[in-house]
């Protein structure tokens, strides 16, 4: 166990010349006065003086951490190499990426991932979503499922996601392995409410590679949310499906279609007052 190089000194009153000679080059030293609670006009005593000696220098603790750039990975193998790479399959649920259009794809794809980053020694980590009782959701997700529900009062809703059910269960062929992380969420961020930044703290993980369902809206949040951490993120393709630039101008679309109070319905801007801006 670590312990101070030397004591803490204090005396009282001491003398000026005591001051001088216990300061110098021994360390840092500060004095503390006695103060009443009324105002005195003469200084008051001194109470008592404190002297911690300047540390031996083979004794100083070397704070000195790698810098970003000298970390900086240069190329797409440097990113993903594996002792600084996880693996983040996201949603591999019945009632999530089971209903995917593309779960044909989706699924082989995703396996082949995880048997290379298993191979490889890569961190493996799933999100598992459910959702909790209606009573307990915020009102954005209850506007949500009302619109996904295509019901107008948030008393007409049927529970989505919850835990136990048959829509949270994990993919047809897809079980974790007991080495694999599994982290529980409910919100479209790993990162939020989760002990992910943690692990992968732990393990000395610099870049997060994800694959899976729902690329627009929780992978694209969980990679924005590593970047403000500190992280790199690298978001896997679906071969010969769609690339980056259809996930953004899906989005985009998105974005234009779930929020009519912002933009007018041909995708324009609205203007403060109601009316698509000029």
């Amino acid at each position: 166990m670590w312990t101070p190089p030397a004591r803490w000194h204090e005396v009282s009153n001491p003398s000026p010349h005591a001051i001088s000679a216990m300061s110098g080059n021994s360390g840092w030293c500060g004095l503390q006065q006695k103060m009443s609670g009324a105002r005195r006009a003469a200084p008051a005593p001194w109470f008592g003086y404190i002297c911690l000696p300047r540390p031996r220098p083979e004794l100083v603790m070397d704070t000195r951490t790698a810098l970003n750039f000298q970390d900086l990975p240069r190329t797409f193998a440097e990113l993903v190499a594996p002792a600084r790479t996880a693996l983040v399959l996201w949603d591999l649920q019945k009632g999530l990426a089971g209903k995917a259009t593309n779960v044909a794809t989706l699924a082989p794809n995703a396996a082949a991932l995880i048997a290379a980053a298993d191979a490889a020694g890569v961190m493996v980590a799933w999100s598992e979503h459910t959702f909790p009782p209606l009573d307990q959701l915020s009102g954005h997700w209850l506007r949500w499922m009302m619109k996904r529900q295509n019901v107008s009062r948030p008393e007409d809703l049927l529970p989505m996601w919850q835990a136990g059910s048959e829509e949270v269960q994990w993919l047809d062929g897809f079980r974790p392995q007991p080495h694999h992380l599994v982290l529980k969420k409910q919100q479209p961020s790993l990162f939020f409410n989760t002990p992910f930044d943690h692990h992968l703290r732990i393990k000395g993980i610099r870049t997060i590679v994800l694959a899976g369902f729902a690329t627009d809206i929780g992978i694209d949040f969980t990679a924005r949310h590593g970047n403000a951490l500190g992280y790199h993120a690298v978001i896997a393709e679906e071969a010969g499906e769609f690339t980056i630039d259809d996930v953004a101008a899906d989005i985009v679309a998105k974005m234009h279609r779930r929020n009519p109070h912002v933009f007018a319905p041909e995708g324009e801007e609205r203007a403060e007052g109601g009316d698509p801006a000029a």
